[in-house]
């Protein structure tokens, strides 16, 4: 009897609905990307991680690019859906721009520019991966033109393209993200500054108009 006993790892997995066990193996690998960065995630330090076979966590991601994609995806859209559900709040148009801007140029931001910076990466060669990077990129460019718009209607923005704008601005955001990552030290001022200058100019804004709504308290001041 006693050789016939399942493992305990086994015997927990066993007691896990499929739906809960799928979204317990994500939020793991979501977590671990983070920590240790989408290219040394592999199925089986996640399974490891978990206290379960290698088979379970394959069972469910038969590829480790579908376990990236949905990795990358949960973290990021969550970061996102984050920073524009608080900028979407406020009923300023500029200081609504101003909170998506500053958000890239923060100096606690290096995490997700590192986890972008491996998904752009990795995605080259992993069709699952690069398919959730184009997605969120694509996502994040249409809530920031519909602040853009919305910006326009109420006649604080002349922006007369808002989706190029926005592709623009984040063009922009993406790049230094990139420096952040790749350059020590980093300064956070010399950043903002150029985010500002660049998306003053694709919001048909006056020079100085988001240095004027920070010193309104419009924003919290980036480290």
């Amino acid at each position: 009897m006693l050789c016939g006993m399942t493992s305990r790892p086994e015997s927990k997995a066993r007691r896990k609905s499929p739906q809960d066990r799928r979204a317990e193996i994500v939020a793991t690998a979501t977590r671990m990307a983070l920590e240790i960065g989408l290219e040394q995630l592999t199925l089986r330090r996640v399974a490891e991680r978990l206290g379960v076979a290698n088979s379970l966590v394959s069972h469910y991601f038969p590829s480790v690019d579908e376990l990236l994609a949905e990795a990358f995806d949960a973290a990021a859209r969550q970061e996102i859906d984050r920073v524009y559900a608080a900028a979407e709040a406020d009923p300023d148009p500029v200081r609504r721009v101003l909170e998506i801007v500053d958000d890239y140029v923060t100096g606690d931001r290096e995490r997700m520019a590192t986890l972008w910076l491996g998904a752009w990466y990795n995605g080259r060669t992993r069709p699952a991966l690069h398919a959730a990077v184009t997605e969120l990129m694509n996502a994040e460019i249409g809530r920031l033109a519909a602040l853009i718009e919305a910006g326009n209607a109420e006649g604080s923005f002349r922006a007369p393209d808002p989706v190029s704008g926005a592709i623009r601005i984040l063009a922009v955001c993406d790049g230094l993200s990139i420096q952040a990552v790749m350059r020590a030290p980093w300064d956070h001022t010399a950043a903002r500054e150029l985010v500002y200058i660049v998306t003053e100019r694709e919001l048909g804004l006056p020079a100085g108009t988001f240095d004027a709504a920070r010193s309104r308290g419009g924003a919290d001041t980036p480290s």
